[in-house]
Parts: C-alpha cells; structure tokens; sequence
C-alpha cells in the first residue's frame, strides 16, 4: 500500500482513538481535576470567609471544611488510578483508602455515639454556620466517603469475582446517594438530602459523589483483570443484591418523611389544643372579673350614700342599682325585701337548673344547657337592709367559645368537667354528648393535673377512642376544661400519601432503573450484538408475543368451553332415562346459547323418524317430528349454519322470518360414527361475527353435539339394556327379576302407610293341550294377548309380571277384599272374551283360574304371599278352573 495512503488512514482514525480514550482513562482524568478544583475552591472559601465560594445559595447548605478534604483525596485517587498501573500509585492509592475511611469515621463516632476526637476543629473554625460543633460533615456525606475508602481500597487489593460483585453494588449504591441528593435540590424535596435531625448533604457534595462515582467505574470497567474475570453468571447476583439495597434505602427515606409528616400534624394539633384550653380559661376568668368589678362598684357607691346619713328614696336606690348591675349585662334580678316579697323583677330566675355548683360568698354556677352566673347580693345602707338581690349572668362569651369547635376538626370537643376528686369527674354536655355523665378520671389528663402533669397527653376518651388532650383548671373555680381531638385525624389519607410521596418514589423508581441498567449492561451488550439485530429480534418477538396471546385467548376459551362441557357431562352421566338427560340438556342450552330457541330431536329406533324430544325459548318453526331427509345436516352428516344474506339452501323444515332477524343452526349428534339426533338453533343475528367468532361458535357447538350425542347415547343404550333386563321379551310384561327387585319396596309402603295389597296369580286354563294342539306360534299369540290385557287394566303403579311359562303374577296396591275379588272376576272375564284368529282360524276362546292372597291378613312376608296365591291358584284348578278363588284369613 502507498505511504499516502497508510498516512491518511491513520489521519482519519485519530479522531476515534480520541473518541475512546475520552471515554476511558482521560474522561477520568478530567472528572479528578473537576473534584480537585471543586474541592480547592471550597477550601479557600473557607479560608477567606467567602460565604459564595462554599455554597451556591444562600439558604442551602455549605460544602464543609472536612468534606472539602476527603473530595480533594477522592480526586487525587481516581487521579492515580486512572494513570499507568505501578507499585507506587497502587500504595498511594490504598494510603487514600484508609484516610476516606479512618477521617468520617471519627466524626460517625462524634455525631452517633457522641465521642469527639476533635475532628470538628480541624483546619478552621467555623464562622459560617454560627453553630457549636464547626465544620462536621453531614452523616450521610460520611458514610458515603467511607464506601468510596473501599472502593478504593477494592481496586487495590486481591482481584477475584467478589472483589467486582462489591465495586458493582458500592457504585450502585454510590451513584444512588449522589443522585437523589442532587434531584432533591433540583426539585425541592428536602427529605432526598437532609437525613432527620442531622445536617443535610449539600449540592456541591452531590455532584462530587456523582463525578467521583463515575470516574471511577469507567477506569475500573476497562481494566484488563476486570473483562478477565467478568462472567454472565454473576450478573443477576448484582442485580437482586443491589435492588434489595436500593429497595430498603427508598422504603426508609420514604417512612423517615412520612413520621416526619405525622409529627408535624401532632405539633399543631398540640398547639391547637393548647391555645383551646387557654382561650376557654381566659374568656370566663374575664366574664367573672368583669361581674365583680361591677357589683364591687355597686356596693362602693351603696357605702357612700350609707356615709351621708340621709334617707333614701327607694327610686334613687333601685336607679342606682339597675345602673351598676346593666352595665354588667345581667339577664335576670329579683330583688327581695327583708320580708322575703318582691320588690322588683327583671325576667325570670332560672328555675330548677340541671345542674348547681355552689361557690363561696353565695355565689353559683348553674347549667340549663349554657353556663349561668348567679350572686346573692345583700343590700345594706348603714344600719338600714333593704333586703338582697339575686342577679343571674349568662356567660355568652363562655359558652360561644365552649361550643365552638372550628379549630378542633371534626373529631374535637370541650368538655367541661367539675372535678370532685382525683378519681372521677363529673362531665357536662358536650358537642358529641348532650346529657351528663361520670368518668373515672385516672387515664385522663383530669387526674394528672392536680399531681402537676400539664400540657398535652394521649389518652382514652369517655367514648374509648384514642385522643390528643389537654385539661386546664379554672382559677378560684371546682371546674376544669378537657380539650381532645382524635389521634385518627392525625394521620394522613392515602391520597395525601400518594400525592405527597408519588414524585420522589417516581425519582427512586428512575434512578433504580439507571443504576440496574449500568450493572447489567456488559450482560446486555454481549446478548443484542447490534442495534438491527435487537430490532428485529424485538419485532420477532411481538410476532410471537401476539401468537402466544391470541394462543392463550384460544385456549382460554377452549378451557371454558371444556368446562362447561364437563359441567353437563357430569349431570349427563348420572341420568337414568331419556328424560332426565332431555332436561338437562334444554336448561344447558338457554344457558351456553342466551337469546336462542331450538329444539332436540333423537332417531328412532328403525331410522326413519326424527322425534322432537325437547324444545325452549320461543322458535318461529313449527317444531314437529321430521323425517331424516327433510334436513340437510342430517343427509351431509356435518354442521350446517345459515345466516343472513347466506340462505341459498335451507332444510325443508325452516321457514324464514320477514326480516331476516335470525340465524339457523343443525348440528348432527353422533356416538361412535352413527347420527343418534339432531340439535337444531335459532340464533340471534351474527351475521356481523367475523370469520374468528364464526369458527369459535362452530367450534363450540361442534363440541357440544359430541358430547351430549355421546352421552345420550349411552343412556338410551343403558335403558334398553335395562329394558332387556326386566321384561319378558315375548309379552312385554315384567320378569321375576323386577317383581323380586320390587316387591318387598311394595311390602314396605304398605307397611309404612298401613295399606292393603293383593297378589294375583294367574294361569291360562289348558295351555299345554293348547300348544300341542294348536302349535307354539298360536300359543306364545295368547300369552300376547293375555299380557297386553293385563296391562290395560291394570293401574300404573301395579304391577303385572310374567311369573313363568303361562303363569302371571299381579300386585295391586291400597286395595281392599272386596275390591280385589271384583278386580280378579273382572279379569278373568275379559280375558274370556279375547278373540284370536291365527292363519284364518278361530281359536278357543281363553280362560284363566286366579288365586288370591292379601297383606296383611295372609302374611307379612314375599315368599309366603306368593305360596299363599299359589295355593288359591291350584284350589281353582281343583275346583275346574275358570274361576276366582282367595285365601281366607290364616
């Protein structure tokens, strides 16, 4: 290649060799010289008392002295460490370490345990804060230069794989402190920087942890031993260990701020009750100072006129009176003479108040819904008594602010108590309580008070809640005032918290994000290899994403209808007849096809008919039994769903409404390959269904045709068996095996009930000489039709059974002798008349002998009943049969 040519490529890669070594060792260096100067300045500020050169505002806090040290040490290590790796710089770097360790741990000593090793005067005083310890760094600023010793000391020491989980968790933790301390300046939330009663971090030492933090990292993160020993296993041992981490500092700073919030309310709701009890003190001291001075004044001007010696007018008297005590806002006077008359009025006394409290010098305290003064003032003049005045004072000012409780919240109350003894009180109405009542006064501020205990105290109220109290006595008086309110309103809503907190668990939240993404970054650079191929694996994804959910809606779906079906199945498979699976499988249909009508049709047995067994809702289609061919699912053997406009071929019996409303459904029901039924629907429109619902309705109704077709399969093929089972295949009747399986049933209702029952056994007179004469055709031809005319007129709840050969027994239920005896004649006479023409002969006409035996004349028990009738039988055989004979009572 030309030398030119050699010489302009390296001339076109020097700006991205710059590029790198900006983004590595020399970024660094520029952050440690930023650190120093940061930290130079601060010094100097300090040195030449320039307030501007320690903070950058007035009302926020400064960057000390001793801060300002350990940053000048932080920078001068990533300084180092950013250089040649060498001995020398590894030892000075380690020397840093212990100093950014040992130096805040002193002043951890100072502000926690209280141990002061002088550390506070190092350097300089402090002129700036006016405070008693000068110059100490802020807690959470020397716990974060402590973690900065140990990264330093990290890098320093034995490189293995826990060396880096540390510095990943200690730069996490780092970048986090520096970064919610800068966002708290940034948005005002003091609770980000400032760690309770001690001194807040200020926003110079912010950005230095920040600066520092980074610097660091991006050195350590291209060191050779770092890639060496990095592997993809430890990463999410970073990532849970530093959430943990992160997730306890967010959940204590945000408790810490919120103690602070309640305790803050506790403070003003102390100062409102404070100020309550105080005012309440005040305002009747003043109203009862005020009456005193007035009747003080009256007396002094009634020992005047007593000094002249001159008589008095009545008129002047009553003046002056009236003068002194109006001027005092009395409410009411009655003014007797010394004979007990009265002399004036002026309203009404308060009669029979609800409550007196007497006071010294004839004075009271009345209740009748408000507080009333009242005074006996004796009228004298000299040697001369003009009786005495009651006068009467409602301390309105008193009892305004009593019921008053605008500063109290919804939860405060007065409550003014006259205490009789430390023990109990006795407590006027109140706000929440408008009668009197007693209170044992030793959990509340009342019994405290006379022991010295003033203030504010938590205690239980006369209600038993929780409340905030204060209880002042008033002066020269057997009264007392309690003011309270709930500790509840104390405590904030949860959208007060919410809206208080949302901002900085929102912050937490993005740093956190920020920090995780720093750690696992190496992770995700080496899984997306290129931005194209992350977008593509992103859109991959999507795709995928939304197969896997229209996946799961599917199959969501399908486990829907799975259950459904299996609800019906398990009700289907219990059913003992045709009937009952019928029913279950109309309510089934209003419940799984709301707003529809249909109907249910099963095959005969020979195939050519379909039999409407069951039908619901209101269906416009005459439902009818049809022939198989009259439906076009039935012939095709699959699903046929028509639907507006779709109507080209319709099943011969659908008709269509005038305006299209409805949507027709047949749908085969099968069992194991052959069409038992049909299931016909009348749907609501769904012509508007897209091709996605059309193919779920299909589906479903699919299943639900084999699953009920399946089952009432096997309950028509479990009633035949049975059928089989417990008739006589020739005549139709009932076999021994049902009359054993039922008898004894009979014998116990008619125990239960106390009810007759007769058993009749019956035998064709001459059947064997019939059958030899005649043939076995004609002769099973009479035990036809014997046994059809034993079922025609016998009740439904008897029972008639072919006992054997041409033997029949039956069971006639709640009827007397007599009944019985006309019954069996009647019998036997109709039988008697049957005609039978067999191959165009007339057949002998058929007569039968009966024996009789009842329950309970002839027996208790099955067996013996049917001895019993056995025996009747052969004595009318004996007796030359064709004739009724019953067993008289043994």
């Amino acid at each position: 290649m030309p030398k030119s040519s050699t010489r302009n490529k390296s001339k076109a890669n020097a700006p991205t060799s710059l590029f790198r070594a900006l983004r590595s060792n020399d970024l660094a260096f520029v952050f440690s010289v930023l650190l120093m100067l940061l930290s130079l300045i601060t010094m100097i500020g300090w040195w030449t008392k320039s307030p501007s050169l320690v903070t950058v505002m007035p009302e926020w806090p400064p960057m000390f002295f001793n801060t300002a040290i350990c940053t000048l040490l932080g920078g001068g290590g990533l300084f180092l460490y950013s250089q040649k790796e060498s001995i020398k710089n590894e030892l000075v770097v380690i020397i840093i370490g212990i100093l950014m360790i040992v130096f805040p741990a002193l002043i951890l000593c100072q502000e926690i345990v209280g141990l002061n090793f002088g550390i506070d005067e190092l350097f300089s005083k402090d002129w700036f804060t006016k405070e008693e310890h000068p110059g100490r760094t802020p807690i959470n600023t020397a716990i974060s230069i402590i973690l900065f010793g140990l990264f330093f000391l990290l890098l320093s020491i034995k490189k293995n794989i826990y060396t880096i989980i540390l510095i990943q968790i200690l730069s996490a933790i780092l970048f986090f402190i520096g970064f919610l301390g800068f966002s708290g300046y940034l948005l005002d939330l003091k609770v980000l920087y400032d760690w309770g009663p001690f001194k807040p971090m200020s926003l110079q030492t912010s950005l230095s942890i920040l600066i520092l933090t980074i610097g660091l990292w991006l050195v350590w993160r291209k060191k050779e031993w770092t890639n060496q020993l990095y592997k993809d296993r430890e990463d999410l041992r970073i990532i849970i260990i530093t959430s943990i981490i992160l997730s306890s500092f967010m959940l204590f700073t945000v408790l810490h701020e919120f103690s602070n919030i309640i305790e803050n309310r506790k403070e003003t709701i102390r100062s409102i009750l404070l100020d309550k009890t105080e005012d309440m003190q005040s305002i009747i001291s003043k109203n009862l100072n005020d009456i005193d001075n007035s009747i003080k004044s009256m007396k002094q001007d009634l020992f005047t006129q007593s000094a002249t010696n001159q008589p008095q007018d009545f008129k002047n008297l009553q003046d002056l009176i009236k003068f002194h005590l109006y001027s005092s806002n009395v409410t009411a006077i009655e003014w007797r003479d010394k004979n007990n008359k009265i002399i004036y009025l002026f309203n009404e006394l308060t009669e029979k108040p609800k409550l007196i409290i007497p006071l010294q010098n004839q004075k009271e305290l009345l209740w009748d819904n408000q507080m009333i003064y009242r005074q006996t003032i004796p009228i004298n003049i000299g040697i001369n008594s003009y009786g005495y005045i009651v006068a009467e004072w409602i301390l309105t000012a008193f009892n305004s602010e009593y019921f008053n409780y605008k500063r109290l919240g919804t939860t405060g109350e007065t409550i003014l108590c006259q205490t009789n003894n430390k023990e109990e009180a006795l407590c006027l109405p109140s706000r929440f309580n408008s009668t009197f009542f007693l209170i044992k006064s030793k959990n509340t501020p009342i019994y405290y008070a006379p022991q010295g205990a003033h203030g504010i105290m938590e205690s239980i109220d006369y209600r038993g809640n929780m409340v905030l109290a204060s209880y002042g006595p008033l002066d020269h008086l057997p009264l007392g005032i309690v003011v309270q309110r709930s500790v509840d309103e104390i405590y904030i809503s949860i959208k007060t918290i919410i809206s208080k907190f949302v901002l900085m668990i929102l912050i937490f939240m993005f740093v956190g994000i920020i920090t995780l993404y720093w750690q696992i970054q190496p992770l995700i650079k080496r899984v997306i290899l290129s931005r194209k191929q992350a977008i593509i694996a992103n859109k991959n994804l999507e795709t995928v994403n939304q197969k896997l959910m229209n996946n799961l809606k599917t199959l969501t779906e399908i486990q829907k209808e799975s259950d459904q079906l299996a609800e019906i199945s398990t009700f289907l498979e219990v059913s003992n007849t045709i009937e009952e699976a019928t029913n279950i499988c109309t309510k089934y249909c209003l419940k799984l096809f709301p707003n529809s009508s249909g109907a249910l049709y099963l095959m005969s047995t020979d195939k050519t008919m379909l039999q409407c067994i069951s039908t619901w809702g209101h269906p416009i289609n005459n439902l009818k039994d049809l022939t198989p061919n009259a439906c076009w699912a039935i012939r095709k053997g699959e699903l046929l769903l028509a639907f507006p406009p779709h109507f080209e071929v319709l099943c011969e019996h659908i008709r269509m409404t005038q305006n299209g409303s409805l949507s027709f459904c047949c749908q085969p029901l099968k069992a194991h390959g052959t069409i038992i039924g049909l299931l016909y629907l009348e749907l609501p429109q769904i012509s508007e269904y897209n091709e996605k619902d059309l193919s779920t309705l299909e589906r479903f109704i699919t299943h639900f045709s084999d699953t009920i077709g399946i089952l009432l399969a096997n309950i028509r093929l479990r009633e035949e068996l049975r059928l089989q089972a417990i008739l006589d295949p020739l005549t139709g009747l009932y076999n021994r095996r049902l009359l054993d399986e039922t008898f004894n049933r009979y014998i116990e209702i008619a125990k239960r009930k106390a009810l007759s029952l007769a058993i009749l056994m019956i035998d064709i007179d001459k059947f064997k000489d019939f059958n030899d004469q005649y043939g076995h055709e004609a002769g099973d031809i009479v035990l036809q039709k014997v046994s059809a005319f034993l079922q025609k007129n016998i009740r439904e709840y008897n029972i008639a059974c072919r006992f054997g050969g041409e033997e029949f027994l039956i069971v006639l239920l709640d009827i007397s002798p007599q009944d019985v005896l006309t019954r069996a004649e009647s019998i036997r006479e109709g039988i008697e008349q049957i005609h039978i023409i067999h191959h165009d002969q007339i057949l002998p006409k058929i007569t039968v002998s009966i024996g009789i035996s009842m329950y309970p004349e002839n027996g208790q028990e099955v067996k013996q009943l049917i001895e019993i009738a056995d025996k009747a039988l052969y004595q009318a055989k004996k007796e030359g049969r064709n004739k009724v004979v019953m067993t008289t009572k043994e």
